[in-house]
């Protein structure tokens, strides 16, 4: 892990500067225990940030350019907390992302462990939406991922 410093903030991205490269972040690696939807709602220039390095890249003037997260460090909490779930037991947690491709949720819990929730799973079949907050109940625990029902906390309706 290293320490960069930022540049500057836009809505979906921020400008860092790592090891004396210039690097980009975007919204979803900036954090992995919260969802993020505007970067200048959580940075501003001058701001240190902890991050890892994902990829080292040599651009064609010789150049080097880093692909770095700060979600990364928090993925590996999670992964260690999973273990402390219960089957059968509730717990609150945050919407963080929905892959449109398998129709699953990705809800961070407040205890910082990870569960999926399949679209099919969701008490009421409400659609949820990023950063609602819900009860999950744990149906299933693996080494590396939790599986549960979601029920929203406040409707929206």
């Amino acid at each position: 892990t290293i320490d960069a410093s930022v540049i500057s903030v836009g809505e979906h991205y921020a400008n860092l500067e790592a090891l004396g490269v210039e690097c980009i972040i975007n919204t979803n690696e900036i954090d992995a225990f919260k969802f993020i939807s505007d970067c200048r709602e959580v940075l501003m220039p001058g701001d240190k940030l902890r991050v890892v390095i994902k990829n080292i890249n040599k651009n064609s003037d010789g150049s080097i350019k880093l692909n770095v997260s700060g979600s990364i460090l928090g993925n590996r909490i999670i992964r260690e907390n999973i273990s402390k779930l219960k089957e059968n037991s509730s717990y609150i947690g945050t919407v963080r992302n929905y892959n449109t491709e398998g129709h699953i949720y990705t809800v961070i819990t407040d205890s910082k462990s990870l569960v999926a929730v399949g679209e099919d799973s969701v008490v009421g079949n409400e659609i949820l939406f990023k950063g609602d907050r819900v009860t999950v109940t744990i149906t299933h625990v693996a080494p590396n991922m939790a599986w549960g029902t979601a029920r929203r906390l406040n409707s929206r309706f």
